[in-house]
């Protein structure tokens, strides 16, 4: 059987941060819907780091434009950026802190750090 159009170009994303602050919690944030706690990695995510990959904070994104923001346990805003999903690629950019992505066909590692 086959996969819907906008299922087959949609993205397996997975988010994290590498930026710790023992005194932080943060949600990420996607179209002002909180979609769960990020999570924090001492180590760079790679696509062959298996036993990381399935405790990062992952979401299907299908081709489309979407704000995201993450923000602390009181509400302040530690990075605000855009995440825009096409057919053949993934681009990230922020106006607060910083996106990084790696991808690789339909899956997409995004790295987000903050100040």
């Amino acid at each position: 059987m086959l996969a819907c159009n906008k299922e087959k170009n949609s993205y397996n994303v997975y988010f994290y941060t590498n930026k710790k602050d023992e005194y932080t919690h943060l949600k990420l944030y996607i179209n002002e819907k909180e979609k769960g706690d990020l999570p924090y990695f001492t180590t760079k995510l790679n696509f062959e780091n298996d036993t990381l990959m399935p405790r990062a904070l992952y979401l299907k994104m299908a081709p489309g434009n979407y704000p995201i923001i993450i923000k602390d346990q009181w509400g302040n805003v530690k990075l605000d950026g855009h995440i825009k999903v096409k057919r053949k690629s993934l681009v990230a950019s922020s106006v607060i802190g910083e996106l990084i992505t790696t991808t690789k066909d339909h899956d997409a590692i995004v790295e987000l750090n903050y100040n």
